[in-house]
């Protein structure tokens, strides 16, 4: 067996004197209440470090899910970027030509244009940049439709 060693501690008489008549009413000495006092404040000191930890951990799962969801909704948008590109291609596409070559470069062109616009559909701050651009082309397109509406109103002024 180790081995004790003494550490001399100053208390003020009204903490001595609590301490012995409590020491007296429980029926142990003022030395094992105070190794008493001394094992449980080191066990407290320990769980605090284990919760810690644990919060450590919890806090690090969070983060490693929340990166998580990022790269799934990163993801999700080139996706839907994907698939807002084929409506709009297969909406719009010519027809077909009839020799292999022709279509072959018409397959690189539109291969290229889509290279091209990828990164516009994916994700900008909290909105995708899909929507974003659709209602660009949307508002461009009411625009452009104002203007020609105006156009032809006053040619119809200047006729007269």
């Amino acid at each position: 067996m180790a081995a004790k060693r003494t550490y001399s501690v100053r208390l003020d008489d009204d903490q001595l004197r609590e301490l012995e008549a409590r020491a007296d009413h429980i029926g142990l000495s003022v030395g094992h209440m105070i190794r008493g006092a001394i094992k449980d404040f080191l066990r407290q000191e320990q769980e605090k470090d284990y919760l810690n930890n644990v919060r450590i951990d919890i806090i690090t799962a969070v983060n490693r899910l929340a990166r998580q969801v990022e790269k799934d909704r990163a993801e999700q948008q080139l996706i839907m970027g994907v698939l807002d590109y084929l409506r709009e291609w297969l909406g719009f596409a010519l027809p077909a030509p009839a020799d292999k070559a022709a279509a072959q470069a018409l397959q690189a062109k539109r291969t290229q244009d889509f290279y091209e616009r990828l990164p516009s559909f994916f994700v900008n701050k909290s909105r995708a940049k899909v929507t974003e651009r659709a209602e660009q082309i949307g508002a461009a397109d009411e625009t452009l439709q104002t203007e020609s509406d105006e156009k032809d109103f006053s040619h119809d002024e200047g006729e007269s």
